[in-house]
């Protein structure tokens, strides 16, 4: 029956109408950080936000991106937007359960670090996550699984060799060249992300739960990713909604066994 304008959360969880925010605001829509093909969120950004790059260093399922928004503020063009989940600064968003967002916004250019201060010169990316909802008990589970292949390999000669007992980079010309393949090396790699959620509440009090299981061997033998997400929130309204109390707690467990570290001498 009418045109409702969008809202936006702004600085500290305050919200405003998008058509009086001067800063520039990109929304990540819902289905790129939820479609079900990435092992953290911050992989869903590239190429969801204009002048947003995020960079992988390595293929680890559990390495943290470099994201840079608008070649960053840095002679060397580094400088990573701040990340804000639900009011709180965090240093990571690559650890967070991709089925408790509910929202994700960008904000370039310098009205950002107007609201944020100076560790937003680079931009903001802002995270809301999950409540409960008023209604019946819900319970939904969620799986996701992906295999990983090394994909290519440098060019190697097979023709010369190093002498028996000798780690210098080139030898006498082989009789046979060598047969050996790099990609031998590598292994099927997987990402197998189990969830469960529960959302129930009446219209005074709403509760909000959920469990992920991350579990990731790598493409490099004897290389593991693991990660455990558990977290709740509780939202409550007091004294004829007056008063709104909004509690939640997160717990996170990471392993990382074996991780490829990149640009290292004798790394394979």
């Amino acid at each position: 029956t009418e045109m409702l304008e969008e809202v936006v959360v702004l600085a500290y969880g305050g919200t405003q109408k998008r058509s009086k925010v001067t800063n520039s605001i990109a929304k990540v829509q819902e289905d790129v950080f939820k479609g079900g093909i990435l092992s953290n969120p911050a992989q869903a950004l590239s190429g969801a936000v204009a002048g947003l790059k995020v960079t992988q260093s390595s293929g680890n399922p559990g390495e943290t991106p470099t994201i840079t928004l608008r070649g960053g503020t840095n002679f060397d063009g580094s400088g990573s937007p701040l990340v804000i989940i639900d009011g709180q600064v965090r240093e990571s968003m690559s650890d967070i359960n991709p089925d408790d967002i509910e929202s994700m916004s960008v904000l370039s250019g310098p009205s950002a670090a107007a609201l944020y201060g100076s560790a937003a010169a680079s931009g903001v990316i802002l995270i809301t996550t999950n409540k409960g909802s008023e209604g019946r008990a819900k319970l939904t589970y969620s799986n996701t699984t992906q295999f990983h292949t090394a994909w290519m390999t440098p060019k190697f000669q097979n023709i010369y060799g190093n002498n028996e007992g000798e780690f210098t980079s080139w030898g006498k010309r082989l009789e046979t060249p060598t047969s050996y393949d790099p990609m031998d090396f590598f292994q099927t790699g997987a990402t197998e992300i189990n969830a469960l959620t529960l959302t129930l509440g009446t219209d005074k009090n709403q509760t909000y739960a959920s469990a992920a299981v991350t579990n990731a061997p790598g493409i490099m033998p004897e290389s593991d990713y693991n990660r455990y997400n558990f977290s709740i929130r509780n939202t409550s309204k007091f004294y004829n909604d007056k008063l709104t109390l909004d509690l939640g707690a997160s717990y996170i467990i990471q392993n990382n066994k074996n991780f490829v570290g990149s640009g290292e001498y004798f790394n394979p």
